[in-house]
């Protein structure tokens, strides 16, 4: 039986045991074009060789996620009284908006439509707090997070260039801001 309830604890094994990455075979790759009168930025799909990236949890994440958990929008996906999926979400009253820190489901459980209902549980928890947009960031190497938002209503609202390193456009790796209006 899989349930959706409010996050009461997390802890740093439960995190590490859901959220250990993904698996892509695709980036958006940015392209810009410039000159006096326009600047314009393209996002295109590409076919890459199959590559796994893992997360890494620092302390201070970890200090903050546990900060959250309790506020109503910190969510556990449930199989019987086992957490197979998490979000870790922080309401923002100045615009009214959701700011996603973490949204994961354990592999073994996806594409399975425990991302979509989680996601619909966070929706309602917004809609009735009165918020106007869910805010996620990922990277553009990770497609199937990007292809999963689509899924379910978010588009791509922005991007930063620079907002991992200096060097995030040289390495290949860059911020997309993906946003669903409430």
């Amino acid at each position: 039986m899989i349930a959706i309830k409010e996050l009461m604890t997390i802890s740093v094994p439960q995190l590490k045991s859901i959220a250990t990455g993904y698996i892509s075979q695709h980036i958006f790759e940015i392209s810009k074009d410039e000159s006096f009168e326009k600047i314009t930025y393209v996002l295109k799909r590409k076919k890459l060789k199959k590559f796994t990236k893992r997360d890494i949890f620092d302390e201070d994440s970890f200090k903050h996620y546990s900060s959250l958990v309790g506020n109503g929008f910190c969510l556990g996906v449930y199989d019987k009284k086992s957490l197979i999926g998490f979000c870790i979400a922080e309401p923002e009253t100045w615009n009214s908006s959701l700011w996603v820190w973490e949204f994961h489901i354990k592999r073994e459980y996806q594409l399975q439509g425990f991302g979509s209902k989680l996601m619909m549980e966070l929706e309602k928890r917004s809609r009735k707090n009165d918020l106007r947009i869910i805010i996620c960031e990922t990277q553009n190497t990770n497609v199937p997070a990007i292809d999963f938002y689509r899924k379910n209503g978010f588009t791509i609202d922005g991007f930063d260039l620079s907002y991992y390193s200096n060097e995030d456009l040289e390495n290949g790796e860059i911020a997309l801001f993906m946003k669903k209006k409430l």
